[in-house]
């Protein structure tokens, strides 16, 4: 089950990039970049039926990071098409028992460039689970998200903070005994670091 989820990401995924290939060809100086930086992800819990009268103990993120690339390509002045590919280590902490996820993400997104050194990024999030250590045994392999960027450019570097919602469960447990109560962890995260990129400061803007 687990292996056909995600062959149907990539395949939604590849889908996306086929549809987007007439657009990238009408523009033009298309560059790369590379990313990394930290990951802050806080995991809220969903409690099914609400009206249980059962609770767990304190979730706590714990430090995690991410390192990607991404190609972009300018549309025009103010419009710029952005892909990443993104590997998350994303970790919670529930009282004594350390839970991480590893993540490979991928990020399309279309940009507005307000100036030329401040841009705003915004699209879906689709990440495949790789691997877990995880107290909890029913882990969902992808994960949908709606993903918010800012960077602001000087010469080479860009400073990027973003922030994204998961729209679906990474991992979930129960019916418990007696009560049927299932509960579900979102993962709401925001990431700040660094871009390099490859172009450079478009000077001609």
């Amino acid at each position: 089950m687990k292996k056909k989820i995600n062959r149907t990401y990539w395949i939604l995924c590849f889908f996306y990039l086929f549809k987007m290939v007439p657009l990238l060809a009408q523009s033009s100086k298309p560059y790369w970049l590379i990313r990394a930086g930290y990951l802050h992800s806080n995991a809220t819990l969903k409690r099914e039926p609400i009206q249980a009268a059962v609770y767990l103990t304190e979730i706590r993120p714990l430090p995690s990071y991410y390192v990607g690339t991404a190609y972009s390509r300018p549309l025009n002045a103010m419009l710029e098409i952005r892909f990443e590919i993104n590997y998350q280590r994303k970790g919670i902490r529930i009282a004594k028992s350390i839970n991480t996820y590893n993540y490979l993400g991928l990020t399309p997104t279309i940009g507005v460039k307000p100036t030329n050194h401040l841009s705003f990024y915004v699209g879906p999030e689709l990440n495949s689970l790789l691997a877990r250590r995880s107290a909890w045994p029913n882990s969902i392999p992808l994960e949908w998200c709606v993903s918010g960027r800012l960077s602001y450019r000087f010469k080479r570097m860009e400073i990027n903070v973003g922030s994204s919602r998961a729209l679906t469960a990474h991992n979930e447990t129960g019916p418990l005994p007696i009560t049927g109560t299932r509960f579900k962890f979102i993962n709401y995260n925001w990431q700040v670091g660094l871009i390099y990129n490859f172009r450079g400061l478009n000077k001609s803007r």
